[in-house]
């Protein structure tokens, strides 16, 4: 796990993002622990349909990130499709997958999380929109997945902050 994890801050490191590493590593060492994920990151399976998205597959995706290989943008692409065009049913589709409301709010969160990497990669102002309209969205606030004691919550904002830094200079 801890090598996944620094594996994933290389990459970051790689493009030249300024992140606050340590934050982001607690906040990913927490998350990994509390939701006992499967941590099966060695293969990304076909995409099929945004309902038989896993949180494995999510953060493979931003395990990974890559804006070269054409398997990933077509799951960057979709999942971006989808939460363009049926973000009133993405509530539906998360509870469908997660009972506990915990696993739903990190699910969620890791979305935005790699819709705003993506955006960074790729300058591409759809992922940007996409994950801001994740964060206003009136039926998510209200069911608490944007609380600000969610670590993953706290990492998107100092993103977004980044994000408004770089768009500022």
């Amino acid at each position: 796990m801890l090598n996944n994890l620094s594996q994933h801050l290389k990459n970051i490191e790689q493009k030249k993002m300024n992140i606050e590493f340590s934050v982001f590593f607690n906040v990913l060492e927490h998350s990994y622990e509390k939701n006992e994920l499967s941590n099966n990151f060695d293969t990304l399976p076909d995409y099929k349909y945004f309902k038989s998205i896993t949180l494995d597959n999510i953060l493979y995706l931003r395990q990974n990130l890559d804006v070269e290989n054409e398997n990933h943008i077509l799951w960057y692409s979709k999942i971006h499709r989808f939460l363009e065009f049926r973000i009133r049913s993405l509530r539906e589709r998360i509870r469908k997958n997660y009972r506990k409301k915990n696993d739903q709010i990190f699910f969620i969160q890791n979305v935005i999380t790699l819709m705003l990497e993506v955006y960074i990669l790729t300058n591409d102002s759809r992922y940007l929109n996409t994950s801001l309209k994740l964060l206003k969205n009136k039926s998510l606030s209200k069911s608490g997945f944007f609380k600000s004691y969610n670590g993953q919550y706290s990492y998107n904002l100092i993103l977004l902050n980044n994000i408004i830094e770089k768009i500022k200079n």
